[in-house]
């Protein structure tokens, strides 16, 4: 059924890589997608986002952080920051045009009958209005989906503003799943969780202690509480709770599986992550990485551009044809329960949540190794956390929001790199500057932090 679903979207919504179209004899008009009941639009989002989350955002992110690394045409030009206006064209209008969009249109259909639907909705186009703003920083929202009333150039809104919009979002969201009952209900067109709605507000909830998180620079103590009130309500509990994309394979297979078998040569391992897995014996190094031809586990270092024979790939464990995109997982949101509660004292808390964000990360990838975990977590320290929270975030494009808010782990600068430092955000796109250059901000990609990086 899930294949069916998928071609289906692909017929009226979109192009994504690997998607076939099909004949159906369903009453849609291409041109005019959102003419579609929700049951056929809430998976076209839900597929979109998972080929933006482990597309270009995925990727991009990851050659950043130095999970992966550039080592040959526009990849190796990547990996020394070498990114224009034009390489965001298809991420910036698969996000708005697509996902975005579709979600609004969802919301308007279903709020007032259907608080299912709108619930659902609403907790993605936070987790899309949040990738996208701590990307880029101020975006546009308030205004974003008026191109029916005329508004084509809409404005920007500051990324404090946009923030303060996700939270609201993610408490709707939660009241409109809460509701007793609905007249539509998300059921097997619900590609991530199946229709639960405890599931999603239990995604609710996580992404919340997510966007808490990301203020602490700028609210001090009052963000690492609202992180951990946000889980209190009721988060992820285990590795069942992972909101995550889980592809068929074949025409329908993970956006990383695509790049990496379409471009094979481009992106290897990166040397910094590598090595530290290396050098603390972790047993998810060969879970992760191939050896190289000498039968060896070696990255490339941000910049230095290694032959592919040189290096080791990515595994199938997140990259292959059949590997989910994870969104947000049960891992992380006990990684953000250990730093929270570390700063604010409760270090008692912070060392359970600690040890249990490792254990399941190690058993998402299929690995039970406690003499490791109590290892790894025996210094209860902010550095030693977000370092593993580094490991567990590997193809996450949220492990390039926690450097930058953090500076951990300490990555170092490319060689030969365009800028003086690895870049605080991503360009705009070339069409938004093009189409809307009244309102998109003047920014430096090296200089021009975001408003939530205030360190």
């Amino acid at each position: 059924m899930k294949k069916i679903v998928i071609s289906l979207i692909a017929l009226f919504l979109f192009a994504g890589p690997g998607c076939n179209y099909i004949d159906t004899d369903l009453n849609i008009d291409p041109s005019n997608p959102s003419d579609a009941p929700p049951n056929l639009l809430l998976p076209a989002a839900e597929l979109q986002v998972a080929y933006i989350l482990g597309g270009d955002y995925g990727r991009f992110c990851s050659v950043w952080t130095q999970h992966h690394a550039g080592i040959d045409r526009q990849q190796a030009g990547f990996d020394k920051y070498l990114i224009g206006e034009s390489d965001l064209d298809n991420a910036w209008s698969s996000m708005y045009a697509s996902a975005m969009q579709t979600l609004n249109d969802i919301v308007s259909k279903t709020s007032a009958e259907s608080p299912y639907y709108s619930g659902t909705a609403r907790v993605l186009m936070a987790y899309c209005l949040g990738n996208t703003t701590d990307m880029f920083g101020d975006v546009p929202f308030s205004e974003a989906f008026n191109g029916s009333d005329g508004n084509f150039t809409p404005k920007y809104d500051s990324q404090e503003q946009v923030y303060a919009a996700i939270i609201g979002l993610l408490d709707q969201a939660v009241t409109d799943l809460s509701a007793a009952s609905s007249a539509l209900k998300p059921a097997g067109d619900d590609l991530i969780y199946g229709g639960s709605t405890a599931s999603w507000i239990k995604a609710a909830n996580a992404l919340k202690a997510r966007y808490e998180l990301h203020k602490s620079a700028r609210n001090g103590a009052s963000a690492f509480s609202a992180a951990l009130a946000a889980i209190d309500a009721g988060a992820m509990e285990a590795n069942g709770d992972d909101m995550e994309f889980a592809f068929t394979g074949g025409a329908q297979a993970n956006p990383w599986y695509q790049f990496l078998t379409q471009r094979q040569g481009d992106l290897a391992m990166g040397g910094f992550f590598i090595d530290l897995l290396k050098n603390n014996n972790d047993p998810r190094l060969p879970v992760l990485a191939t050896t190289n031809d000498a039968g060896e586990y070696v990255g490339s270092y941000a910049g230095q551009a290694l032959s592919a024979s040189e290096t080791s790939d990515p595994t199938a464990a997140l990259t292959g044809d059949t590997a989910p995109v994870l969104f947000m997982t049960y891992a992380e949101t006990k990684f953000i329960e250990a730093e929270a509660a570390l700063q604010t004292g409760n270090t008692a808390r912070a060392q359970t949540a600690f040890e249990a964000a490792v254990t399941a990360n190690l058993a998402k990838l299929g690995v039970d190794d406690p003499d490791f975990v109590a290892a790894a977590t025996a210094d209860l320290s902010l550095n030693n956390i977000l370092t593993q929270k580094y490991i567990a975030l590997y193809t996450n494009p949220e492990s390039y929001v926690d450097f930058r808010r953090t500076g951990i782990p300490n990555l170092p600068v490319a060689i030969g790199a365009a800028g003086p430092n690895i870049p605080v955000r991503f360009p705009y796109a070339q069409s938004e500057e093009q189409l809307n250059s009244a309102n998109v901000p003047s920014i430096n990609i090296f200089s021009d932090k975001v408003w939530w990086d205030a360190n």
